[in-house]
């Protein structure tokens, strides 16, 4: 359970020749402490988590929002699309940006903070202009000077109330990502859940940080942006609904993960056109029955998935022994799955070993 407590109050942090991970989680901290950050047009604001020794109420939260939306008139320097960049240049620009005390309590601020919350002027619409709204930094990534790359949690609330989360890979899997989000999910529903009092008279309004931006910032973030922009217009995104989901396919005695994993293989060499290309594709599996364990790789293509991929098209080859020929390279599949769940995969011992050879 050791990655919570990067889930939370917590950053990554660029540097050379790699980043690292700051943390200011405290032993023995109930959670009634610490502040969040807002970002608003580009512009941060801090908010307190803390009012009268007891976390602020849902009311209390929702007038401090207001207040910065309201306060948010104007574009700001999208300071934030820096974090955006090769991880190299934007350490570049965050010793740039330290230089200032006042840009560098306000990095101390972000990465101090429980979260990152993004109110994003957008309004998404369908299921893949939200998608890449969160995954882009908007639909077309204008909003990504509104983003703060580096936090392990980013909410993402656009102006017609659709909201999302961005995860920040490098210190967070996907297992607490998710349960973080059930959990949240689960209290938005619970009629039973506490509010917390209607307002405190003793609770300030959010405090706008702005950024000293030089011309070389300035630069910088037009570079950025340019960057971004070629990222976000070279990805394409689409998605099919099927008409059966996971109980049918486990009516055949197969599981849902092998099905969906073996159909991109198919999907792959129909696309490729039967050329003998590897369609590698990547599936993790958590190690965190381990102390300090976090994923190891699932080696996706075998022998037995490509034999039944290529049997698919092969009219010789009958339904009933394509059939079966799926059965065994998703059994493969499942017990390869389980043994790099218990740390018996590859790819991690040969990146151990790899890295004490460059040592």
């Amino acid at each position: 359970m050791d990655s919570w407590r990067w889930m939370f109050d917590a950053c990554r942090v660029p540097d050379k020749p790699c980043d690292w991970a700051v943390t200011y989680a405290k032993e023995g901290d109930n959670g009634i402490s610490g502040h969040i950050i807002a970002l608003r047009r580009g512009r941060v604001w801090k908010i307190p988590a803390v009012v009268d020794g007891r976390l602020i109420s849902t009311w209390e939260l929702e007038a401090q929002l207001q207040y910065v939306h309201d306060h948010t008139a104007q574009e700001y320097p999208g300071v934030g699309l820096l974090t955006a960049s090769n991880r190299d240049v934007w350490t570049d620009d965050y010793h740039e940006l330290l230089k200032d005390p006042q840009n560098e309590a306000i990095l101390r601020e972000i990465h101090s903070s429980t979260f990152v919350l993004c109110l994003d002027t957008e309004k998404p619409e369908g299921p893949i202009e939200h998608s890449r709204a969160l995954w882009h930094g908007g639909v077309k990534g204008g909003q990504l000077g509104n983003r703060w790359n580096d936090k392990p949690v980013q909410f993402v609330v656009f102006d017609n109330a659709k909201a999302g989360i961005v995860g920040e890979h490098s210190v967070m899997d996907g297992t607490p990502t998710a349960r973080m989000c059930d959990e949240v999910l689960d209290a938005l529903l619970d009629k039973a859940f506490d509010h917390g009092p209607s307002a405190s008279s003793n609770l300030a309004p959010p405090q706008a940080l702005d950024w000293k931006v030089t011309t070389k910032i300035e630069n910088a973030i037009e570079k950025a942006k340019a960057a971004a922009e070629g990222l976000v217009t070279g990805q394409t995104l689409g998605y099919h609904l099927t008409s059966y989901g996971k109980a049918i396919i486990k009516k055949f005695g197969v599981s849902p993960d092998s099905w969906s994993q073996l159909l991109v293989q198919l999907a792959y060499h129909r696309l490729m056109d039967g050329e003998p290309l590897e369609g590698g594709t990547y599936e993790a599996a958590t190690t965190r029955r381990f102390k300090k364990g976090r994923t190891e790789a699932i080696r996706i293509v075998t022998k037995e998935s490509r034999a039944w991929v290529e049997s698919m098209d092969d009219a010789s080859i009958s339904p009933a022994q394509k059939q079966e020929l799926f059965m065994t390279a998703a059994s493969k599949h499942i017990a390869d799955a389980k043994e790099a769940g218990k740390a018996q995969g590859i790819d991690r011992h040969l990146l151990g070993q790899f890295i004490l050879v460059k040592l």
